[in-house]
């Protein structure tokens, strides 16, 4: 009674992934770059540092990850099976909030979170020498912000 008709050739098509050569998924990668992650305005190569949060008391100018009352600073993270493979991802110096040139621990520092969408490449199963490529979505931290804890 509730049978659903079988699949057309462009419903497959839809459902199946193609296995792509070095070349193509060069192609396709830069393509991606172009379109969407230009758009994003992502950087492709913030300055990393090894701040913590006693330093981050100290100086509190230049940037905003430094001046910001939840400071942070930036890691690479690298996944060789992810384009981009390097992504900034921002980590929190305090576990309080600087408040009056102290960490005041009656409040957060939490991770400000965006998705972003990436692509991820695996080896073809049915050649090798090739890969298949699926537009995922990750969740990156992006910054740190102040918040009073939940009750």
């Amino acid at each position: 009674m509730f049978q659903t008709p079988p699949p057309t050739a462009a419903a497959a098509h839809v459902h199946s992934s193609r296995c792509l050569s070095p070349e193509e998924l060069g192609k396709r990668t830069d393509k991606f770059q172009r379109r969407y992650w230009v758009k994003v305005g992502a950087p492709e190569s913030p300055p990393q540092d090894a701040r913590s949060c006693s330093k981050a008391l100290e100086e509190m100018h230049g940037d905003v990850s430094a001046r910001s009352l939840a400071p942070w600073r930036y890691r690479m993270n690298r996944d060789v099976d992810r384009f981009p493979p390097d992504i900034a991802f921002a980590e929190c110096l305090c576990q309080g909030c600087i408040i009056d040139q102290r960490e005041d621990l009656s409040y957060n520092s939490l991770p400000v979170m965006v998705q972003l969408m990436v692509l991820s490449r695996s080896l073809c199963p049915s050649d090798p020498d090739k890969y298949v490529i699926t537009k995922d979505s990750i969740h990156v931290p992006v910054a740190c912000t102040c918040v009073v804890p939940r009750s």
